[in-house]
């Protein structure tokens, strides 16, 4: 019993010690926030004060320069939510389990 207890507590702790695309970054302050793209495609950029680890960003795109679609609604919110941390010097969490060109794409944002 208390082996199969000790296996499963190993276990745990080693899934949540390994970092994947999709999971949520630790959390950081935003350093740069700008805007660049045409008129029909803008996107975010963002840069943080730490780096992300690559394990937490698709393994195609391993820049630590992140992109925010701002075509799209959610991405206007999650604009909106980087600008107001960025603005009140607050950290914030990233998915990355998607890319744009070279660069890791958000997909959710937490504050």
């Amino acid at each position: 019993m208390f082996k199969s207890i000790s296996i499963c507590i190993i276990f745990f702790i080693s899934t949540k010690c390994i970092a994947a695309a999709g999971d949520f970054s630790p959390y950081t302050k935003i350093s740069y926030l700008f805007i660049e793209g045409s008129d029909a495609a803008p996107v975010a950029t963002l840069k943080f004060a730490s780096n992300i680890p690559d394990s937490y960003k698709n393994e195609n795109c391993l820049s630590q320069y992140i992109t925010i679609n701002l075509t799209t609604e959610k991405g206007k919110a999650m604009y909106a939510l980087a600008l107001a941390a960025r603005m009140a010097d607050k950290e914030i969490r990233v998915t990355l389990p998607l890319c744009s060109g070279s660069r890791p794409l958000v997909h959710a944002m937490n504050l």
